[in-house]
């Protein structure tokens, strides 16, 4: 399947290579309008080639018969690239001065002219569509508004508005789907867009909408109009400068045109071929004869059949017979007529109900979409209401429950208040038997006050003989001091000394300790030594008796040899 679209994206790009070398302006239209409807499709093997056809859309837009379908090729290009990384490539593909170009022709040729033909009316749609995608972007929006002026939407719509059989009672039979009414609701969209950031197109607008002419043109879209149309209209309600007086407006415009809509001129007057040959079937359908002229002649035939039958038709003529007969079959041949033609008239007749219906269907289909959009919208605003509405009592609860906070929080304020202004009050009841009892206390202590006073007198006086007194007794402590002093220098050199004392003390000590070390070391080496002069001791002892052994063996054997 990939490889599939691969091989038709180079087919479409081969397509294109050979739109630069045809010269069959309807040819070349064709192509236009199927590769419309591919870029419709979305495909994204064509993806890529979405500068190329807008390109190559540009370089045939001068030519008159394929302007419009060139037009519309970018148009739905430069929509669906909008989604795609390719839109930059796709935009620098863009010429406003051709697109301009081409309006500015355009105008030259409606100056004077009070009805457009069906091609420039196309035409123009198409390009008011592509620059209100244009518009979309700042950079073409700047350049746009550079080189579309209002006049030039003046003049576009002026065969329109100066046009005297705009009225709703004069419009019988062309409420059908046009380009003077696409062009007028894509020209009031591109004006609708230009007059969000500027205020001579608000006013041109604002003018617009005001024209009786564009109201009918409105209702009529939104009677007959395609989707996209319809579209554009609602959304024109939502757009800013639109004035509600103008809702009311298009609404009455709609009421005014509904019963000419319902009935138009051609089931009118396929109603009226109708009632001219159910006249005529009516005169058709006039018997030859009477009921009772009709009746005698079926039962002559009958007795005849009889006669017949029993072989006595010789009372009878031939020629009379067959003169009946003719008469019966020519009453016949005539109902028959007459039943043929009245069948042929409730045929029309039903066909053209069956066309009122149709319309009456699609009406109602009309309506119920309407309907259904209008419940939408309202379901919208519901919605939107809804959520407003549960943000706005959240809010007030959120205040509310705020306002409850800061009133309980003035009430326990107040209540803290009387309460301290109660404990006050009895703090001040408590103080002011307080000040009574300080007070009582503040006469019995300047009684005591005076009383000590003349106690401090007598004390001052023996404060005087103790001044004295430790005068000399300062004296005698300065002495002592200097005593003192003299006695702490003593101390000092004999903790001097005491300090150099314990010091020796301390050698004297480590002195001791090794001293003892080498003690215990002596005394084990004496230990050792005496063991050892103990084993000595014995083996002496031991000598010493072998040798007095060997003495007095030796005694003995000189004793013998003596003897």
């Amino acid at each position: 399947m990939f490889i599939v679209l691969i091989s038709y994206g180079r087919d479409v790009e081969n397509v294109l290579a050979t739109l630069e070398d045809n010269a069959d302006p309807e040819c070349v239209a064709l192509m236009m309008e199927f590769l419309s409807s591919l870029v419709k499709l979305k495909l994204s093997s064509l993806v890529s080639l979405y500068p190329l056809f807008v390109k190559t859309a540009m370089t045939w837009v001068p030519v008159e018969q394929v302007c419009s379908k060139a037009l519309a090729l970018i148009r739905v290009t430069v929509v669906d690239a909008r989604r795609t990384k390719l839109f930059p490539e796709v935009l620098a593909e863009l010429d406003a001065s051709v697109l301009m170009l081409i309006l500015n022709t355009e105008n030259d040729e409606i100056q004077g002219k009070y009805e457009l033909t069906l091609e420039t009316e196309t035409k123009l749609a198409e390009l008011m569509q592509l620059f209100q995608e244009m518009v979309k972007t700042s950079t073409l929006r700047t350049k746009v508004m550079q080189s579309f002026s209002e006049q030039i939407i003046r003049k576009l719509l002026n065969p329109m508005l100066d046009s005297e059989t705009c009225a709703a009672d004069n419009w019988p039979g062309n409420f059908i789907q046009n380009p003077t009414t696409n062009l007028c609701i894509y020209a009031l969209a591109l004006t609708a867009d230009l007059a969000a950031d500027n205020s001579q197109w608000l006013t041109l607008y604002s003018e617009l909408l005001r024209k009786k002419q564009i109201q009918i043109t409105m209702a009529n879209a939104l009677f007959t109009g395609d989707a996209d149309i319809k579209q554009k209209v609602l959304q024109l309600t939502s757009t800013i400068g639109f004035p509600q007086e103008c809702v009311s407006a298009v609404a009455l415009c709609m009421k005014q045109l509904e019963p000419l809509i319902l009935v138009q001129s051609t089931p009118g007057t396929v109603t009226n071929i109708g009632s001219k040959m159910s006249i005529n079937a009516n005169n058709e359908m006039a018997p030859l004869f009477s009921f009772a002229q009709e009746e005698r002649l079926d039962a002559f035939l009958a007795k005849l059949k009889r006669i017949y039958e029993s072989n006595q038709i010789n009372d009878i003529t031939t020629s009379a017979v067959m003169e009946l007969y003719e008469y019966k079959l020519a009453a016949m041949r005539h109902a028959e007529r007459a039943m043929q033609s009245s069948l042929e008239a409730a045929n029309n007749h039903g066909t053209s109900l069956q066309h009122r219906l149709a319309q009456v269907v699609a009406e109602s289909s009309r309506l119920h979409q309407m309907l259904f959009d209008t419940q939408q919208c309202l379901e919208g605003v519901k919605s939107t209401l809804t959520v407003k509405l549960a943000e706005a009592e959240e809010q007030s609860k959120k205040a509310i429950a705020i306002k409850k906070q800061e009133i309980d929080s003035l009430k326990r304020i107040v209540l803290e208040k009387t309460t301290n202004i109660d404990h006050l009050n009895v703090v001040l009841v408590q103080h002011k038997h307080e000040l009574e009892t300080n007070q009582n206390r503040i006469e019995a202590l300047t009684k005591k006050i005076k009383e000590l006073e003349v106690e401090c007198t007598n004390a001052d006086a023996k404060t005087m003989e103790m001044t004295n007194k430790n005068h000399e007794l300062s004296k005698v402590l300065l002495k002592m001091q200097d005593q003192l002093n003299k006695k702490d220098q003593v101390i000092e050199l004999k903790t001097a000394e005491i300090q150099s004392n314990q010091k020796d003390i301390s050698a004297l000590k480590q002195e001791a300790q090794q001293l003892s070390q080498l003690l215990q070391k002596y005394e084990k080496n004496i230990a050792e030594k005496e063991e050892k002069i103990k084993k000595m001791k014995a083996e002496l002892m031991d000598l010493s008796r072998m040798r007095d052994m060997i003495f007095e063996l030796t005694a003995k054997k000189k004793e013998d040899l003596n003897s």
